[in-house]
């Protein structure tokens, strides 16, 4: 099959304790979601980083990575205070993609968590609308760090998401 027959979306999901971190690389428009849940956050305004400048430096640092990313952008970036509202902006994304493009999608997944949790947890386009590969996680993916862990989880998304293209 063609390289351009078939498009990819990489989603993914690291969490510690009740903090989780996705991402959600679209590969056919180039566009990088993030959506942060932050419980310590909830009902309060959130301290967000701006991940668009945590996203350029991680570039700037890692050899390789810039050339890789030259033509992404950073759609959206969410912070919440619940899984399930983090669970709603990424459906809304894959519904959202769904509609756009009509070519043959595959999503690759990695997260601690089963394509079947996720699914039941409110990721319904999941398995209904795309076929998913999942990868393994990687050691330390889980390992957020107390202080500045948004930042930390970003990184570490875009190096996976590196050393899986």
């Amino acid at each position: 099959m063609p390289e351009d027959c078939l498009k990819l979306i990489y989603l993914r999901h690291s969490f510690s304790k009740n903090r989780h971190f996705f991402s959600l690389y679209v590969d056919a428009v180039r566009e990088l979601d993030f959506v942060v849940v932050n419980p310590a956050r909830k009902g309060q305004s959130q301290l967000e980083v701006n991940l668009q400048t945590v996203f350029t430096q991680t570039l700037d640092d890692v050899e390789g990575l810039a050339e890789l990313f030259a033509d992404w952008r950073v759609a959206s970036q969410h912070y919440v205070g619940e899984l399930s509202d983090a669970l709603k902006q990424i459906e809304a994304r894959l519904r959202e993609y769904k509609e756009k493009n009509k070519q043959a999608t595959l999503v690759v997944l990695q997260s601690g968590k089963t394509t079947e949790e996720l699914q039941l947890s409110g990721l319904t386009s999941l398995l209904n609308e795309f076929p998913v590969l999942r990868l393994s996680v990687l050691d330390g993916d889980n390992d957020f760090p107390s202080l500045d862990w948004i930042r930390h989880a970003c990184r570490r998304s875009v190096e996976s998401h590196y050393r899986a293209c």
